[in-house]
Formats: structure tokens, sequence, C-alpha cells
């Protein structure tokens, strides 16, 4: 028996409850004395019950294998009901293309008839982007990892084993994907169960005509999988609730327990499909997902997104994107859908087929709305096609067709000119989570006739009518007997976008700023919102307001939205900004947008030759640019055109780089050790055959230590054994060992793990430095890394080390540290990989951060900071004041203390004057500065006064314990915000930095008043 598969059966076993391994025990009739007793670790139990088997007087680990086997299938819970439940549920699939069945006139198929909504989706593998150095060490284009493209249900059932993300638009038919393959999975079971078979039918053809591959995620076992959905959006406490809510919904019988439904996926019973990451209410429940990921590794789980830049990726590696539909998929849809209009239909779409029809929703919806309009006229915009598709139900004419529309005897209980009101308002509601930044897709029932209350106070009929109307319509629909929906998030989207175009007239600049354009829940709604208007200026100022004020990709992002005829003058903000163009290239890469790539097509001979050639390649690269637009550039040689020309182009995405994968196995770990084992194996060789004998020792000392471990890798319970050993080889004084050493530490985990890579990234050899900025993302300890890499970024050179660190940090810095990746990635980096690093530490607080970008640009008076404090204390302000040093470098504070004053100064007049003049008063608190007649009489006294009067914001900072109850203070915010004083704290560098977030929200508020 080879290491591999005792490995992997060790660690099945160590996994094992404590009951399922004492029934083993059992049922394996073990010679006493021979395993330990059940308080021993489980590791050590189960490598004396396999060093037993393996003996001469054990059975083997097949036997092992077989009665573990027989235990899990005596404890599987009965799923017969529930499968059978999953397939008259969803066996209409195709209605989940469509949000309402009151519109259309599309006939239920007959039996074994195809669906016109059966397109035949494909997908394609998503690579990590390259850079042009890449290219350059690799000009051969047929050692290139090859795209891979796969029917939809064939490409997740193929990578679901290591977990596979499947993206794309909304509309596209992920959702779909996953209800197809739920019901296949169901009826397969059932038809196996009925055949009373065990393992899983070789051949997937037959009963649903999907297109179908067997999935490789059974390909070698015997144990059946059941489909479970896990529908993200409806989050409450854990994914563990999330699996029972749905086992129960279509079973009440299957009411498992936490212990039961862990048992299970221990056993791999489970196939999970994970619907609307993007959908995830909080940071909390994403973290609980990494980690269920992380500690479920084995059973296969298929994820959806929208996007890359909604949510993150988990660290999934391997990603697949929903394809467009294609030119003759659209006109075969088309065809069969509108028979007697499609060709009127598609001469009218011409050259806007592609843009509207992208995906399966929108392209049923542009049938919808060509088929009942009056003059057979298509809008101009997608979000005009929301609009004439919703207006549909809102129009209180009784035209025949609408009568049969709305079901012909059925009449409305309200007024039907409400609805749309109604649903805005409803939308606009919705778009109000729990916090600020959060938006939610279920409202409760009362609290919906509430808000429809305030809206339509003067109505004479109640509203829960309007409520009943837009549910018998399929305007909204019952997600529970208490929570309503709407049938599409894209829907909802729409209605509160025109929710906010009303609005847009009153807001002001900042409110708009900071309530809308700041968020990323808005930016879908704004976009819509933008598409919608005519009015140029002011939609040229929301995309000004958003570019100058809020986040260039944002604003970038919504020049696509506007009018085409607005989008040239949009495109131009950019230039005006005066910003690097390797941060215009970086816009460029990120946005993919074709209104600002024709800007810099036009303007290309304007730019330097540096900035012409490398935006030429850029161009090229993205597709918006022929060899023939760029004669006359000059390219160095390396990149010559005729050699990026005949190279695939690069296709940069939105996605998060992940490197290593999350299976952090014994099985992995030997894997990787032996890798080591072998690269040591042949530069030995290649010493003795070629070399001068000088490196044969140390090869040969090292190879020696790594066999060691490999030795002691399935004997050892104890990880920082291991530990020890690893870091002793990380001491080698060949580049290559270390570097592969960085990877296997970060598998092994742990805080000595995390410190010696850190470490490393002070390497004195790029290549480790790079290894050890990826191999962070795979610690679970890692909360000194990102000091780490920040200060390893300020001075690195080497691009693609800088690169690895930019990716790293998008996954694990914070909004804080927006300001300090901008200031160490100046100027030469400010780009594609800068940019992005930043828009995923937005998108993970949902939330653009536009007070840290603004302070990245000095811009107006600096706000003026005033210490008081007694000098008893002056050791607590210095600290202080080092913590607000990034904000007087940003130039966002100047700051006065006492220490400042002058030989010959008279100090009361300068405290006064200084004292008079602050914006900011920070009032360091202590028993000292109580007691100190200079704080109290003169300082806190006339700050005081000058908040009370508007004039300057006081802030209390509580240094030491005392009491301060009635201090003419006491009824001002106080920092920190828990009210205990910086002493108290365990950690007071954790202390001010609370301290120093507060002071800049304060500072930024007051900025903008300036």
């Amino acid at each position: 028996m080879d290491n591999g598969n005792r490995n992997q059966l060790f660690t099945t076993l160590k996994d094992l409850p404590q009951q399922i391994f004492e029934q083993l025990l059992f049922a394996l009739k073990l010679p006493g004395g021979l395993i330990p007793s059940a308080e021993a670790p489980q590791a050590n139990r189960v490598k004396a019950l396999l060093d037993w088997a393996e003996g001469s007087s054990g059975p083997g680990l097949d036997e092992i294998r077989h009665q573990l086997k027989h235990i899990e299938q005596s404890q599987t819970p009965q799923f017969e009901a529930y499968l059978r439940s999953l397939k008259a549920t969803y066996e209409n699939w195709r209605e989940y293309y469509t949000p309402t069945d009151a519109v259309g006139k599309v006939e239920q198929p007959k039996p074994k008839q195809p669906s016109v909504f059966d397109f035949g989706l494909m997908v394609q593998t998503v690579e990590q982007p390259q850079t042009t150095d890449d290219l350059d060490a690799d000009p051969n284009p047929q050692k290139q990892e090859k795209t891979e493209r796969l029917p939809v249900l064939a490409g997740i059932r193929k990578y679901a084993d290591v977990h596979v993300l499947l993206m794309g638009r909304p509309g596209s038919g992920k959702s779909t994907a996953l209800i197809r393959l739920l019901l296949e999975e169901a009826a397969q079971l059932l038809k196996l169960e009925q055949s009373s078979a065990v393992p899983r039918a070789k051949s997937r053809e037959g009963e649903t005509g999907f297109d179908s591959a067997q999935p490789s995620y059974s390909a070698s076992q015997a144990t059946v999988q059941i489909p479970v959905l896990v529908e993200l959006r409806y989050w409450q406490t854990s994914v563990l609730e999330r699996i029972r809510a749905f086992l129960y919904r279509h079973d009440p019988q299957l009411d498992l327990d936490d212990a039961a439904l862990t048992t299970l996926l221990r056993q791999g019973r489970f196939l999970l499909l994970f619907d609307g990451l993007n959908e995830l209410p909080s940071d909390d429940a994403r973290t609980q997902l990494v980690a269920f990921r992380r500690d479920y590794a084995k059973v296969p789980m298929i994820f959806t997104t929208r996007d890359l830049g909604l949510g993150g990726d988990l660290g999934i590696e391997k990603k697949l994107e929903m394809q467009p539909l294609t030119e003759a998929q659209m006109k075969q849809f088309i065809r069969a859908y509108v028979p007697e209009q499609a060709e009127v239909m598609l001469r009218q779409l011409s050259s806007r087929l592609r843009e509207f029809g992208q995906t399966p929703l929108l392209l049923w919806m542009l049938c919808e709305v060509f088929q009942q309009s009056p003059n057979r006229q298509l809008p101009n915009n997608l979000a005009e096609v929301f609009r004439a598709f919703t207006t549909m139900y809102a129009d209180s004419s009784v035209r025949k067709h609408e009568v049969a529309l709305l079901k012909g005897d059925v009449r409305p209980l309200s007024d039907r000119r409400l609805w749309k009101e109604a649903l805005m308002a409803l939308a606009a509601r919705m778009m109000q989570g729990e916090t600020p930044v959060d938006f939610r897709v279920a409202i409760h029932r009362t609290e919906a006739e509430r808000e429809l209350s305030k809206r339509f106070a003067k109505e004479n009929f109640p509203v829960r009518d309007i409520l009943d109307d837009l549910l018998k319509y399929h305007l909204l629909q019952n997600r529970s007997a208490d929570q309503l929906e709407f049938r599409h998030q894209l829907i909802q989207e729409y209605y509160a976008a025109e929710h906010l175009l009303d609005l847009l007239p009153q807001l002001n600049d900042e409110r708009l700023k900071r309530d809308y354009l700041n968020l990323l829940k808005w930016t879908e709604p704004i976009a819509l919102m933008l598409a919608l208007m005519d009015d140029e200026a002011q939609a040229l100022r929301v995309v000004k307001l958003a570019m100058n004020d809020v986040d260039l990709i944002l604003g970038s992002n919504l020049i696509e939205s506007v009018h085409q005829q607005y989008q040239r003058h949009a495109a131009k903000m950019i230039k005006s900004l005066m910003i690097n163009e390797a941060t215009e290239i970086g816009i460029l890469k990120l946005t993919e947008s074709r209104a600002i790539a024709n800007y810099f097509v036009e303007n290309l001979r304007l730019l330097g030759s540096n900035a012409s050639r490398e935006m030429a390649l850029t161009l090229h690269e993205l597709g918006f640019l022929k060899s023939g637009d760029i004669k006359g550039i000059e390219f160095p040689e390396k990149k010559s055109r005729n050699y990026f020309f005949n190279t695939t182009a690069i296709e940069f995405k939105f996605e998060d780089l992940k490197w290593f994968e999350d299976n952090l196995t014994i099985q992995s770990l030997s894997d990787d050790i032996s890798e080591l084992q072998e690269y040591l194996q042949d530069e030995l060789w290649r010493e003795g055959e070629i070399g001068d004998g000088s490196l044969e020792e140390n090869l040969l000392s090292t190879l020696n230590r790594v066999n060691t471990i490999q030795e002691c890798l399935s004997d050892s319970s104890d990880d920082s054994e291991l530990i020890l050993g690893i870091i002793e080889i990380l001491g080698s004084s060949i580049p290559q060992v270390r570097s592969r050493t960085v990877k296997i530490l970060s598998m092994l985990g742990g805080i000595q793990s995390s410190q010696n890579i850190i470490l490393s990234l002070e390497d004195i050899n790029a290549e480790v430095r790079k290894a050890a900025a990826e191999a962070l993302l795979d610690l679970d300890e890692n909360s000194n890394a990102v000091e780490g890499l920040l200060k390893r970024l300020e001075k690195e050179i080497d691009d693609d080390v800088r690169c690895a660190i930019l990716n790293t940090l998008g996954e694990l810095a914070e909004p804080k540290h927006i300001s300090v990746i901008l200031l160490a990635s100046q100027p030469k980096t400010r780009g594609y990989y800068c940019l992005s690093t930043i828009a995923k530490i937005q998108n993970r607080c949902k939330f653009y951060n536009y007070e840290i970008w603004q302070s990245t640009i000095p811009q107006g008076k600096a706000i003026s900071l005033y210490f008081s404090y007694a000098p008893a204390d002056e050791a607590l302000q210095t600290q202080l004041a080092n913590h607000l040093t990034l904000l007087k470098r940003q130039g966002v504070i100047t700051s006065w203390s006492q220490r400042q004053i002058l030989p010959g100064d008279e100090p009361t007049q300068v405290i006064n004057q200084h004292l008079n003049t602050a914006d900011i008063i920070l009032l360091l608190i202590s028993a000292n500065s109580l007691a100190d007649d200079t704080c109290y009489n003169l300082e806190i006294q006339r700050a005081i006064e000058r908040h009370q009067s508007g004039e300057a914001c006081v802030i209390p900072i509580l240094l030491r314990p005392v009491d301060w109850a009635g201090v003419p203070f006491s009824q001002l915010p106080v920092l920190p915000k828990n009210h205990q004083p910086v002493t108290l704290w365990d950690n007071r560098d954790a202390a001010f930095q609370e301290i120093a977030e507060g002071i800049r929200a304060v500072a930024m508020e007051v900025r903008k008043d300036k």
C-alpha cells in the first residue's frame, strides 16, 4: 500500500466522530490492547489501527474501508421523498428564465420536445491574468494553457470536486443552471433507487435531455451524493442552517441537527450548490463560508456570483464564466419565440442584437417588449427595455391584449396607476439593510404595508390591496408566508433606479456622494438610472462626482451607462484629472470601457511616446485597436508589433488571484514535499554532471533533512515537530529550496509558520519574496501579514513581487490601508494591480471610501488640530501624534501642541492664538489634565465655548481612568468608543489606532465644509 492511499485513509479516520470510530473498531473485532483508549488523541488511535491492519495479523486497509462504508450507509437518512419533491418542484425549469408567467405566449413544450429556452449555454474557463513580462518569458502561444469551453452543466460538474465558481451577468442563466443540475441529479438518483443501484451510472443521457456529462466528482466513488441548493441571499446564521432549511422544505422528515449534517458532510454525502455569492449579507457570513470551504474541502461544491467585484471569489481557483449567447443562438430564439415578427425584429436590432440579447433573461424580455409594443418598436438601451417591460403591467388601459395578459376575468383590487410607484417605494426600502452598506432581497409583509401606507396615505383603499395585486399579477412573489420579494434582482434594481431618478433633482452633491455613489449596492441602479436620463448636465454631474470625489473606477464604469451622445464628453473627464499614464492604463484594463477606449484611440498620438506605446499595447490587448491603427508608433524590440499581433491577446478581468489550493491535507503536503525531493535530486545530478561540486554537500544535507520530514509525516501527530524541521530547511542557501519551503509552511499554518513567512518577505531573492507574499493568502493565522506586506511594498523594486504583494493585500487589507497602498505604489505601479487591489478592499467593505481616496490628493486647506494635555501625559500625547502622522503626510491635518512654544514666547498668548483658530480640539483626559489649571480653566472651557458656537469640533480622548462625570465635555462623543481609557487596553497601539480612525472621520467631515 503506497503512502498516498494510507495518508488519505488516515485523514478520513482522524476526522471521524468518536461514535463512528468506536463502531468501526467494534466491527473490525480487534484484539484487546492494540488501540489506545478514547482519551488518547484521535491521530494516535488511527495510527495504531492502520499499523495493525497492515501488519501480518491485520486484514488490510481495504477491510477498514469496507466496514466504514457499511457503517456510513446504515446511518444515512432516507432521501427518496426529498428527491421526489425536487423533481416535482423543478421539472418546469424553463420558468426560471422568466420572472413571471403572466406575460408571454410560450406554450408548455410537448413531451420530449426541446424547449425554446434550452439555449445550449456555454461556459469558459477564466485564466489568471498575465503581464507582458509573462508573454516575453514564454512567447510560444502553444505553451500557454488553453482556454476551455464547455456546456454549462458539463463544466460545473467537471470541476465541482475541487470547488468551482460560476460567474455571469444577471440573467445569464447561472441560477437556472444550478436548478437544472439539481433536477437532473434528483432524477438520476431516483432512477438508481428504482433499479437498486448504488454507484452512479456511467451514462447521463436520456431522462432529462440536458447538456450532460458524467460528473468527475463521483467517477471513483460509490457514495451517492445528494444535491442541495444553498440560496445565499436568504442567509440567516450559518451554512448548516441554509442546508437544513432546504432539506426540510422538501421533506419535513429530514429535520437533521448540526451533528447529523456534519457527519453527512464528512462522509461526502452532499453535492452543494451555492447560489448568489455576491448576495451574502455581511463580512461575517463570508468569513463563515470561507471556513466552511476549508473544513469540508472534499465535499463537491459549486458557487455562482455576478462578478468578482461583488463579493470576491472565496479563494476558489477554478472559475468558469457564462458565455454570452451567440448571434446564431439569439436569432434561433427570436425566430422560435416570435415567428411571425422575427425578421422585422432582427432588422430593427441589426448591430444592437449583441448588446440587447447577451443573456437569456434580457433576450426574453426584449421579445416580450417587441411583441407588446403597438408599433413594434424597440427601445434605445437596456434600461429602456426594463421600463417598457414593466410598463406593460402598470398601464391602466383595458385593451384586449392586456385583458388577456391579466388573465381576463380577474379584476384588480387597486388602481393600477399606483403599481409602479408602489414598486419603486418597495425597491427603495429594500435597498436599506441592517447596516448602511447592505440591501435586502426580501421584505416582511408588515413592513411593506407600513411603507406603502406612508406613500399612499390619501388613497381610499387599503394598501394591502396593492400588495395583493402585485402578487396576483406576478410583479412580486411570496418568499414565505410573510416575506415578499421581486421576481428577479434585475427587476428590483430597475425600480430602485426609477426611484433614484425621481429623487436626483432634490439631492445635493454631498448627499448624492455619501448615500448613493459611495455605496456599492447602488452601483447597478445608478447605471440603469443614467441610461434613462435625457438631461446631459445631470448625467455628467453624476459621472463627474463619482470620478472626482468618490472613486475613479466607479466613475469610469458609469461612463458606459450614459447616453451614447454624452459618452465622449464623459470620457474626457479622465484626462482633466491630471492622473499619470499608469493610472489611465489601469482604469482602461479594469473597466474595459469602449467609450474610454474610443477616446484614447482618437487621441493616441497626442500622448508622450512612452505613454502612447503602452496605451497602444493595452488597447490592442483589450481588442479595441487593430494593427493598422497604430502605424508610426515605435515599439521596443522585445515587444515588437509582429510579436504582439501574433500572440493571443491578454484579457484583463476583475478577479482575485489565488495561486494555491485551500486543500490543506496531509496528502497535498506530502506531494509538495515530494516535489522538493525531486528538485533536490535533479540538482544533485546536475551538479555531479556539469557543476564544480561546490553545491553538492549543501544539496545532499538539505535532501537528507527533507527525507527525514517525509518519513515522519504520517507518523507525527504534532505539527510543531514538522514545522521546526521545515523552518530549518528555510535556512538553505539555495533560493529555489527556500521558495518551495515557504509554500510548505503555508500549508501547515500556525503562528510559527506565519512569522517565518513574513520574515521571508525580506529575503534577498525576489522569487522567495514573491512566494512569501502569495503564501500569506493560505494562512489561517495572518494577523500580522498586512503590516509586513505594506512595509515590503514601500521598498520593493521587483515588479512581479509588487504585484504579488498587492494581490495579497487585496484579500487581507482593510479600508484604512488604502491610502498607504496608494502612497507606497506611486508612481510606477499605480496602475492595474494597484487599482484592482483597492477595488477588492472596497468590494469587501461594500463602499468606495471616497474620503480616503480624497485624502491622498490634498485639496483645499488642511484641518488644524490642537492638543490639550497635561505635561505629565506628554508621553501618551506623543504616541497619539505618531498615529496621526499619515494624516499629516497626506495634507489632511496640521497639529499644534504646547511643546511648540518657543523660548521668549508668552505661553498664554500663544495658546490662545492656536486654541482660537483650531478646527478640531483634542482634549486628552486624565486626572492630570483635570487637575491642571491651564488645561481645565483655559483650554477645556474655551474649547467647549467654540464647540457650542459651531466654530470648532471638540473630541475628548480618555487617556487614564478618572471620574469625569459632570465635566463640561461629558455630553460629547468620546474616544475610544467603548470609553475604556488607553492605559487599560492590553494593546495601546490598538487603542490609538481606533482613536486615529475616529479623528480621521471627523477631519474628513470638517474638511468638506471648509
